[in-house]
């Protein structure tokens, strides 16, 4: 089903066309090519990185990347659906280019993206080395359950 899903929203070029929302696809009908949403486009990236997962075939991590490559700007219209540097995202993509709301739902779907692409990348890279444990005599002492832990620096805020 993801193999069929997956050809009959690739156009020829490789970009990502996930059906539209105005007419849908009803059957032994035309599919609509607008409005994409970011929830079918997130769909299927999910879809393709369970399927990488699973399967360890390489094209399913190529369309989770293509998908991905859909909120950036390449699509159908050729311009970007998320705003990276704010963290939002746009409803959809309509002919003459986005929509200008920028709901929660579609905001989520963003960065869902946004987080499942980066596991995916990491799952692909090389593992590292493990880190040798230092011998017995150099080891740190156990700390004092008596005493609160001491917590680390607090992360940079994200721009958005």
């Amino acid at each position: 089903m993801l193999d069929w899903l997956l050809a009959v929203q690739t156009l020829p070029d490789g970009r990502i066309s996930p059906v539209g929302c105005h007419g849908w696809w009803p059957r032994d009908g035309a599919r609509a090519r607008f409005d994409q949403q970011p929830i079918e486009t997130t769909s299927l990236l999910l879809a393709a990185d369970a399927a990488y997962r699973t399967t360890g075939r390489e094209r399913y991590r190529e369309a989770a990347e293509r998908a991905y490559a859909w909120f950036l700007g390449d699509n159908d219209v050729g311009v970007p659906v998320a705003d990276p540097e704010r963290g939002g995202c746009h409803d959809g993509l309509t002919p003459g280019g986005v929509n200008a709301n920028q709901g929660a739902e579609s905001t989520l779907m963003w960065l869902t993206a946004v987080e499942r692409t980066r596991a995916l990348r990491d799952l692909a890279r090389p593992p590292k080395a493990p880190t040798p444990l230092p011998e017995p005599e150099s080891r740190p002492r156990r700390p004092d359950p008596r005493r609160p832990p001491r917590l680390g620096p607090i992360p940079a805020r994200a721009s958005w």
